[in-house]
This record gives C-alpha cells, sequence and structure tokens, in this order.
C-alpha cells in the first residue's frame, strides 16, 4: 500500500515536472508565439550593418562574374555560415563584361579636343583603328520621336540621359543608321551605367560639361569625331547566396528577405550594399528568435544585368507552386533619401505585404509613401503572384546613382537602420498573427 502511494506520487511528480518543461521550454531559443518588437529593436548594431557595408565596398566594382562580385559572394556565404543559417549557393551563367579603353577627339573646325568618357556595360568594341572622322548629330532623348526626322546612318548620335532606358537609346540610334552612340549625364559627374545586353553599336557617356562641348560645337556647323572602345565581353558565372532559417514549427511557410550585391563598375556603396548590410543585420537579430515560419535571406547576383539572379531563382524554385511564400521583402538603395518608399511594380498586384509594410513604417513614425516600381530583384516574385515589398529610400539623387560619388561616405546609416527597424515590424506582424 505504502508502496504504491509512493509510486503514484512519484508518477504526479514526473508528469507535473514535465508539463512545466513543456512549457518553460528546453531550449535558449526565444519563442516568437508572442513577438515583442521592442526586444528586436534593442538588438539593432547599426554599426555591425556598416561594417558589412563598407567591407562590400572594399571588393571594388562588384560586376556580375568578376573578381569584386566573386569575392563578395564568397565574403556573404561566410557571414550567413557565422549566423548558424543552413547555407546554398545558386550559380547562374552571365555574360563577363571588360571596358579596355576609351578615346574620343571631336575636330571643330581643324581644332581637336580630347573628352573624358566612360565605356557602358555591353558595349560593343568599335573596329580596332576605331571611327575616324565620323560625324556627330544631336538627337534629343533618343526616343523614337526624336529620330524621326533624322538620318542617322554612318554617324555617331548624341543623346541626353532621361525619359527611356540607355539600353533604349542605343537600340533605337542603331535603327537609325548610327555607328555608335554618345549619352550626355544630366549631372557633372562621369556617366558609368549598363545596357544589360550586349550592343550591336559602341556607346559611351560623358559628363554633362563634357557634353556641353559637343553641343556648342555643333551648334557652330558639322563636327567630326575619332573614337576608339575596346570591350570584352565573354561567357561567365554568378550566383545567389542563400542563408535559410528554419523554424522548429512544423511549417512550410517562407517569408523570403533579398537583397543584391552586385554593382554597376561604380562602388555601389547606396547600390546595394547598403541593402545587403541590412539583410545581414536582420539576420542577426532574428538568430536566436524560433519564428513560425521560414525565413530565406538571399543576396541576389546580377541584378544590375535587368535581374538575372532573382529571375533564376524564381525559375528554379517557384514556376511550379509559390503559394507556401508569405511574400518577399527586397531591400535596394536604402543608405540615401528622407523618405522610405514601399514599392510594388503594379497597382494590380498584390498589396498585402506592402500594406503592412506601411503600417509598420507609419506605427514606428517613420515617414513613408506608396510607390510603385520593378526596377529591381522583387519584380520575378511580382510577377508570379508572390507579394512583394520593395524598400527603398527616396528621392534618388543622380549624382550618386551608378557614378563613382556613390561611395561609403554619402551613406546615412540612419534611413539604413529605419529600414531594419520596418523589417523587424513586419516580421513582428506576421509572427503574432
Amino acid at each position: 500500500m505504502n508502496n504504491r502511494l509512493l509510486q503514484n506520487n512519484q508518477l504526479i511528480f514526473l508528469m507535473i515536472f514535465s508539463l512545466v518543461f513543456v512549457l518553460v521550454g528546453c531550449t535558449t531559443m526565444e519563442d516568437a508565439g508572442n513577438l515583442n518588437y521592442e526586444d528586436l529593436q534593442e538588438k539593432i548594431e547599426i554599426e555591425r550593418a556598416m561594417e558589412h557595408i563598407q567591407s562590400l565596398v572594399d571588393f571594388g566594382p562588384r560586376l556580375p562574374g568578376q573578381s569584386g562580385d566573386v569575392e563578395a559572394g564568397k565574403y556573404l556565404l561566410e557571414a550567413f555560415k557565422n549566423l548558424n543559417l543552413i547555407t546554398q549557393v545558386e550559380e547562374f551563367p552571365v555574360q563577363i563584361f571588360e571596358a579596355k579603353g576609351v578615346e574620343i577627339t571631336i575636330n571643330n573646325q581643324g581644332k581637336y579636343i580630347p573628352l573624358a568618357a566612360n565605356i557602358f556595360d555591353y558595349s560593343a568594341s568599335t573596329p580596332a583603328d576605331g571611327l575616324k572622322d565620323m560625324p556627330l548629330i544631336y538627337a534629343g532623348l533618343g526616343k523614337t520621336t526624336d529620330l524621326v526626322e533624322l538620318d542617322l546612318t554612318d554617324a555617331i548620335a548624341v543623346v541626353r540621359r532621361g525619359d527611356i532606358y540607355f539600353r533604349d537609346k542605343v537600340i533605337n540610334s542603331a535603327s537609325k543608321g548610327a555607328k555608335a552612340v554618345i549619352i550626355i549625364n544630366s549631372e557633372d559627374t562621369s556617366l558609368i551605367s549598363s545596357l544589360l545586353e550586349e550592343s550591336t553599336i559602341p556607346a559611351i557617356g560623358v559628363s554633362s560639361s563634357e557634353g556641353e562641348k559637343i553641343v556648342e560645337a555643333l551648334k557652330e556647323g558639322e563636327l567630326l569625331a575619332n573614337l576608339i572602345v575596346d570591350t570584352i565581353i565573354e561567357d561567365g558565372a554568378s550566383r545567389n547566396i542563400i542563408g535559410i532559417k528554419k523554424s522548429s514549427k512544423e511549417t512550410d511557410k517562407v517569408l523570403i528577405i533579398g537583397a543584391h550585391y552586385d554593382s554597376a563598375n561604380t562602388p555601389g556603396a547606396n547600390d546595394n550594399a547598403a541593402g545587403v548590410g541590412g539583410l545581414l543585420e536582420i539576420a542577426a537579430v532574428l538568430r536566436d528568435v524560433d519564428l513560425p515560419f521560414n525565413i530565406h535571406y538571399i543576396a541576389f547576383g546580377a541584378e544590375e544585368m535587368d535581374v538575372v539572379g532573382s529571375n533564376f531563382h524564381v525559375q528554379q524554385r517557384y514556376t511550379a507552386g509559390y503559394k507556401n511564400v508569405i511574400g518577399m521583402i527586397n531591400l535596394d538603395g536604402i543608405g540615401i533619401g528622407h523618405t522610405l518608399m514601399v514599392n510594388r511594380e503594379s497597382r494590380n498586384s498584390s498589396n498585402y505585404l506592402s500594406k503592412i509594410a506601411l503600417r509598420a513604417a507609419n506605427d514606428l513614425n517613420i515617414k513613408a509613401v506608396e510607390y510603385f516600381n520593378g526596377d529591381s530583384d522583387h519584380r520575378p516574385f511580382e510577377h508570379i503572384g508572390i507579394p512583394v515589398a520593395f524598400l527603398q529610400y527616396g528621392p534618388g539623387n543622380p549624382r550618386y546613382y551608378h557614378t563613382q560619388l556613390d561611395t561609403f561616405d554619402t551613406l546615412n546609416s540612419k534611413t539604413i537602420e529605419n529600414t531594419i527597424k520596418v523589417v523587424l515590424k513586419i516580421i513582428t506582424s506576421l509572427a503574432n498573427k
């Protein structure tokens, strides 16, 4: 009798202990059943994010497939591993571009004037001996309507930046017979950008002051130019670097947070080392937080080639189904500006995630507006029906966009921190639903 009573007491004790053990938990992982945003905010270390940004800038231009891009990818893979994330690497083909040299001289009635110029990424080369004594013809913005009355046959088109893509200015000019294109920047800085794909004719950019030398000389009459453009375009590869945070819950639900790590032929601090620094800091804050869904942190390659990396990822993973994906948050250009732009490409697409983002910014007293912009890695996700929120600070400054002035010292750490806060607030809202 006494032994049976003792056994019963022991059994009751074990049952109570087990219940307490389950309720308290047997791990140091924080339970997100009632996630507290203030607890997450306290963990933000903006200096840590800025250190990541500086490291990426230090790799130099991160042109897809080239050395800076490769080294940045290795750095990010190691950073994800250090955060105890499950890592994956997606390799995809790209065209590797190298600008070897450019020379342009205008002949203004026997007076030869050399100009400073830059080659657009994926520009074709001139013949080895260059284009000689080629007439220059001013063609406005290079739109089809600007070219209707012009004959650019065996000439170099001179167009201004604005309204349409650089690529389209070149395509339009080539269709009218131009042998090359000079694009004048709207700012007095070097014009460095990409045509996104290999062009049929050479394309170079000049600053506004260099461009005015051409425009003023054209007012005096015929203007000739000698142009040499030397480029190499060959097959190569770039990569998406992925860090996966698994929930302890039985769920296949996924939130995607992405930022591209490649750059144009520039330091690429705001575009887009800043976004990647924000991505890594979000991952660091959430490192020990157990969420009711999985997170895929993705550093995309080759965004500057018209979102090649994110297109590849979507085609590989989600064309057969995406109902488990809660949404995609894209961070691009978060280091300059005074207003948080909450973008998606189309008014007709789902605003589920962008509404949560706008509400999060409002709750945090962060100035934010709804905007529509498809020029980043959210676009492939949005096109297949996944809700997106593309977070970007604006308005942008053309002095820094795709120029050598896109340097670390131009960044505002406060806008980067604000973006991180908004993302953490979004995650809190999603986790507590």
